[in-house]
């Protein structure tokens, strides 16, 4: 049967986050039940595609068993965020769990333990951990939701969360779809700055990956539409995080530093932004700060759809510092990962010849000649512009020896 088409599936989502329960001793300490909700309220606010519901009304839903249909009818919010707090002995434990109020379904939980003492410094660390798990399971919530219905019916933000499905597949087909569906999502809401920036990634892909037959245009394309959602929507981050990306295609990777470190700062807990200021530190040599980086992207979002990504310039980063065994390690791993296309293959080539692994590297070799029998040199390059001199030889090198 279809999903409901009522006001849940209409514009951005809308999520409230009740007061925490109390379970047996925590009662000695019931501010903390208002205190990290309140915390999570203040972090959530920043995401700029998420409606967060004020506390004078969302607070006012308390007790064993929060009403769902009360929360989603008297509200409006799609998504309420509970939890509950258990202290035995010096330990505190906090159980946090997000519900889709149409369908009381729990799409994600996980708890949280520390000392008492530490509960102050524990909030805001578990406020970033929230918030991660929020930008990924809403979007996959959301865009489950609208493959249920027919496009004619999907609204604008539908329109967008289906796309989003389709771009983090990494082929030719999946990102055209994608491109598609933001394109009519721009049809109904030309304002939507989100759109804007879905396609500036799918231009994005075009270019880096050679799908399109002018590389020209699709990075032009790439900057242009950044440069639009920013227009329409200058403080969020994901715009940022495409216009600095978009200055990576035309060779001037450091240019988009501004906008990546922008797109952090405002919002400290978006893992893309930090990946991609790493893969710029390493594209200038800078092995420490882009493993710092890097880290930190992973750190924040173990399961993100560019993971593979992560993992390539992890692996990099050791490489630069001369550590070829440990560089082989992430360079395999990255190279296997979900939605790894061909040039992060090249990547695992160079660097599993240069801690002496040929036979892995001709499979690899392999590998890529069967997905991309265009590839070049050139387009590695073109894709990956390392500005050390020996970084840069060393692929160059390498990937010669390979046929490339």
């Amino acid at each position: 049967s279809r999903p409901p088409s009522g006001p849940e599936l209409i514009g951005r989502p809308v999520i409230a986050v009740t007061p925490f329960r109390l379970l047996g001793s925590a009662d000695a300490t019931p501010a903390i039940a208002e205190a990290v909700p309140a915390e999570l309220i203040s972090s959530l606010s920043r995401l700029r595609w998420l409606s967060v519901i004020a506390r004078g009304s969302s607070f006012r839903f308390r007790g064993s068993n929060i009403d769902l249909d009360a929360v989603r009818e008297t509200l409006g919010a799609r998504y309420c965020l509970s939890g509950t707090i258990e202290i035995v002995g010096q330990r505190m434990t906090l159980g946090v769990e997000l519900s889709r109020t149409s369908d009381h379904r729990v799409i994600w939980a996980e708890h949280y333990s520390c000392r008492i003492h530490d509960v102050q410094e524990i909030r805001m660390s578990i406020a970033q951990s929230v918030v991660t798990a929020l930008e990924l399971h809403v979007p996959l919530s959301e865009a489950m939701q609208a493959r249920g219905q027919h496009v004619d019916d999907l609204d604008a933000w539908s329109l967008y969360h289906l796309g989003l499905q389709h771009m983090y597949r990494f082929n030719k087909a999946d990102n055209m779809a994608a491109a598609q569906l933001f394109q009519s999502a721009l049809e109904r809401d030309p304002y939507l700055a989100r759109a804007h920036a879905g396609l500036s990634f799918t231009s994005f892909q075009d270019a880096f990956l050679r799908y399109g037959q002018d590389p020209a245009a699709d990075r032009l394309a790439a900057r242009r539409h950044a440069e639009r959602s920013l227009e329409l929507d200058p403080v969020d981050p994901i715009g940022n995080f495409n216009l600095g990306r978009a200055l990576w295609l035309e060779g001037v990777p450091d240019a988009g530093l501004p906008w990546l470190d922008q797109a952090t700062q405002l919002n400290p807990n978006y893992a893309q932004g930090f990946y991609a200021r790493a893969w710029t530190d390493i594209i200038a040599d800078r092995a420490a700060e882009g493993r710092r980086h890097v880290d930190a992207a992973m750190q924040l979002s173990p399961i993100d759809p560019l993971l593979y990504a992560m993992l390539a310039t992890r692996a990099v980063t050791h490489l630069i510092e001369g550590d070829t065994a440990e560089a082989a390690r992430w360079a395999d791993r990255a190279a296997r990962a979900p939605g790894a296309h061909f040039l992060i293959a090249l990547i695992a080539i160079a660097v599993l010849d240069a801690d002496g692994q040929v036979d892995r590297a001709q499979a690899w070799a392999a590998d890529v000649k069967a997905r991309r029998s265009d590839v070049t040199l050139e387009h590695f390059l073109r894709a990956f512009p390392f500005e050390g001199g020996t970084t840069r030889n060393l692929f160059s090198n390498a990937l010669r020896r390979y046929g490339f």
